[in-house]
């Protein structure tokens, strides 16, 4: 259910991505146990559908922070690389862009429900063993850099 769920939300903005990016797996871990779930394909998406248009550097990302009710607590989320057309040239988001970010930060701040389940999305402290849902999400209209980030290594 929660692979689903990954799946409706990135299918939002896969219309951004290149072609070149691909959905490969699916990591599911327990952080409150400290142990690994699971492992899986994505269920529909394989990659991204701009088969003409160049991604921007692995640096440039598209940037949402997602706040909580929890005082100094933020939730961040880098997204994959965007292809050039989603750049209004001035190193900001187009409007495309920002609609597509805006309908995939919706499913997280949403609650994901399964069969017999609900979770909510948000920010675990191992030290303070806290967690803070997420209540809102912030999206940079303009591009971000995340240092790291290379050519195959997971987005």
């Amino acid at each position: 259910d929660l692979a689903d769920h990954l799946d409706d939300a990135y299918a939002h903005i896969n219309q951004a991505m290149p072609l070149a990016l691909t959905f490969d797996s699916i990591n599911l871990y327990n952080l409150t146990a400290e142990r690994f779930m699971g492992e899986q394909a994505w269920p529909v998406l394989t990659a991204g559908t701009l088969a003409s248009d160049t991604s921007l550097p692995p640096q440039t990302a598209a940037l949402v922070r997602f706040t909580t009710n929890t005082l100094r607590s933020q939730g961040r989320k880098f997204l994959p690389p965007f292809g050039e057309v989603h750049n209004d040239g001035d190193d900001g988001l187009t409007a495309a862009g920002i609609t597509a970010i805006g309908l995939w930060a919706a499913d997280f701040v949403a609650n994901a429900i399964g069969f017999d389940w609900e979770a909510a999305w948000g920010n675990y402290n191992r030290v303070a063993d806290s967690w803070a849902p997420w209540v809102t999400a912030l999206i940079n209209t303009y591009f971000a850099t995340q240092r790291r980030r290379r050519k195959g290594v997971g987005q």
